[in-house]
C-alpha cells in the first residue's frame, strides 16, 4: 500500500512540475480588441486588484511546487524505512501522537 501512495506521490509531482513549466512558457500575445472600450478608474482598480491577488497566488503555489519536490528527492534518496519517515516528520509525528493515545 506503501508503495502505491508513494507513486500516486510521484505522479502528483509530476503533474506540478508539468504544470509550472508550461506556465512558464511564453504565449502568443493575444489579437488587440477592434475597439477597446475606455478603462474607468473602476476597472483599472479591479485589475490590479486581480494582478496583485495572480501574483499571490502563483508565489504560493510555486512555494508548495518547492517543497514537493524536495519531498520527492527525500523518498527518492531513502533506503530505508526510517529514511522515508524522516521525509515526513509533521504527519508521523502527529501518526505516532494517535497511536500513542490508543
Amino acid at each position: 500500500m506503501k508503495a502505491k501512495q508513494i507513486l500516486t506521490a510521484v505522479a502528483v509531482i509530476t503533474l506540478l512540475s508539468a504544470g509550472a513549466a508550461m506556465a512558464q512558457t511564453p504565449t502568443a500575445p493575444a489579437a488587440p480588441a477592434a475597439a477597446a472600450p475606455a478603462t474607468t478608474a473602476a476597472a483599472s482598480k479591479s485589475m490590479k486588484k486581480f494582478d496583485d491577488y495572480k501574483a499571490e497566488t502563483l508565489k504560493r503555489l510555486a512555494k508548495r511546487a518547492d517543497e514537493i519536490q524536495k519531498k520527492q528527492a527525500c523518498v527518492t534518496a531513502a533506503n530505508t524505512p526510517a529514511a522515508l519517515h524522516a521525509c515526513f516528520p509533521r504527519w508521523h509525528k502527529h501518526h505516532e501522537e494517535r497511536k500513542a493515545k490508543k
